[in-house]
């Protein structure tokens, strides 16, 4: 915490001035402990703008850095008296750039505690933390939490959404894990919700999605015992016929895998006519027999090498499971599918065939495992409505030039336009769509209703507010 004091060392020179005009009052900033205020003509503002898709970067009239439940209180009742509108944001970042606003952006990122008991086996994680750190920290006591692939990755939003990552079909999504969350709402009280109080609200932040309904400062969940298991990294070049039959066997191979084992698999074009495929993820079970799955499923002759399997302690390779935590710094073009059955033989031809008709690198597709254990709970249990999904095909684009966009664009158009009809029209929250023609019904299917009604209740004048939130749906 050290270095927010060299950081904002200009920036307190502007609290001289404590009052700001807007909406044609002048209102004074609060000042509380852990609360500090970072306004755009400050030296070192745009170090706290970079997310994950450039092209929604905003540097804020005013950033309300809090470090406690207290400092956001101060800011949501501060931005509510001088009705100034806003965005939250927490460690981690939103494809369409909810977290980010031209006026005032509240964030939680410094509320970045790690709280371990080992008595229950639970983890109180602030809103600020990120899963890579999260993951290290509970390796050190020899526990392991089921989350997101992407050190980066906040754990407010990831939960807020769902969270599904390489334990899913073993464990469920990160919300099946969640014991309680505490929040600070639209008038600045402070709360906790779990399944005992304020039930609805918990029954929202598991899968409502992130600035909806309160300001998450914290979340306690519990936490499973480390174990052995084995690491899969495996990447390849393939002609188009072992892309194909990878692809293929793959959707079958893993929807019938014992649930200890979860994957995910890349697949872009690279060269006249290959491509790259790459297949991660995390299994328990026997290391031999999982080495012949794998021979069979890429079609080898021989045995796989061992050097594409790492085993030894789960919580030992929490850092290989989470290798990324630097953001990027190019425009994304991303949409995503939910699919509740393996594509056929055919389907699958005519997704290769639309890859190899657009140019090398112009998208990558991500096809991400999810039911198992996911699916043992009910879709209206929880927020989250995609119980029955088997996986979600993510393709994304990265625009590093602007001569990048219409070639990367037709082709993310063209990838839609064969995998819609095959899906289930719905749509991952946490994977954001300003396109979607219906975002409510996709995010949230017959769960929408329930969350209007929840929103009415504890957000009356919709405070909590983005482009595709409950209250516009």
């Amino acid at each position: 915490m050290t270095g927010r004091r060299r950081v904002l060392g200009m920036g307190l020179a502007a609290l001289a001035s404590p009052l700001v005009a807007t909406s044609g009052r002048a209102q004074q900033l609060p000042r509380t402990a852990n609360l500090d205020w970072v306004f755009r003509s400050d030296a070192g503002a745009q170090e706290f703008v970079p997310g994950y898709n450039k092209q929604f970067w905003r540097v804020p009239e005013r950033r309300a850095l809090c470090g406690d439940a207290d400092a956001v209180s101060a800011a949501i009742v501060w931005a509510r008296d001088s009705d100034t509108n806003f965005a939250l944001r927490s460690g981690g970042h939103c494809f369409m750039g909810f977290s980010q606003h031209d006026n005032l952006v509240i964030d939680t990122r410094r509320i970045d505690s790690i709280r371990y008991d080992p008595a229950s086996g639970d983890v109180h994680v602030g809103a600020g933390v990120r899963i890579g750190p999260l993951y290290r920290a509970l390796a050190e006591h020899g526990r392991v939490l089921t989350g997101g692939t992407f050190g980066n990755v906040g754990i407010a939003g990831l939960t807020l959404g769902g969270g599904f990552g390489y334990r899913t079909r073993r464990d469920g999504l990160t919300i099946d894990q969640l014991r309680s969350v505490d929040l600070v709402l639209a008038d600045g009280r402070q709360v906790r919700a779990d399944t005992r109080n304020h039930p609805d609200l918990f029954w929202a932040c598991r899968g409502g999605g992130g600035g909806q309904f309160a300001i998450a400062t914290g979340f306690t969940f519990r936490t499973a015992p480390a174990g052995p298991e084995h690491w899969i990294r495996i990447v390849e070049v393939m002609d188009i016929r072992r892309a194909a039959e990878t692809l293929f066997l793959w959707q079958r191979w893993t929807n019938q895998s014992p649930r200890h084992i979860t994957t995910q698999m890349q697949i872009a074009r690279r060269g006249a006519s290959g491509f790259l495929v790459a297949l991660s993820g995390l299994s328990g079970g026997d290391r031999g027999g999982l080495m012949q799955e794998l021979t069979a499923l890429l079609r080898r002759s021989e045995v796989l090498n061992d050097a594409y399997v790492v085993s030894g302690d789960s919580a030992a390779l929490a850092r290989q499971m989470n290798p990324g935590e630097s953001v990027p710094k190019t425009d994304l073009l991303t949409h995503s599918h939910m699919f509740n059955r393996p594509m056929e033989g055919d389907e699958v031809k005519e997704l290769i065939r639309v890859i190899l008709a657009h140019p090398s690198s112009a998208a990558d597709i991500n096809i991400e495992a999810m039911g198992g254990a996911m699916a043992d709970v009910a879709p209206g249990a929880t927020a989250f409505p995609h119980r029955d999904a088997i996986f979600t095909i993510h393709l994304q684009a990265a625009i590093a030039e602007p001569g990048e966009l219409v070639p990367k664009s037709a082709a993310i158009e063209a990838l839609n336009a064969v995998l819609t009809p095959m899906a289930t029209g719905g749509v991952y929250v946490n994977y954001p769509d300003l396109s979607l023609a219906d975002y409510g019904r996709a995010y949230w299917g017959d769960n929408l209703g329930r969350l209007q009604a929840i929103k009415r209740k504890w957000d009356p004048g919709n405070m909590f507010d983005h482009a595709q939130s409950v209250a516009r749906a």
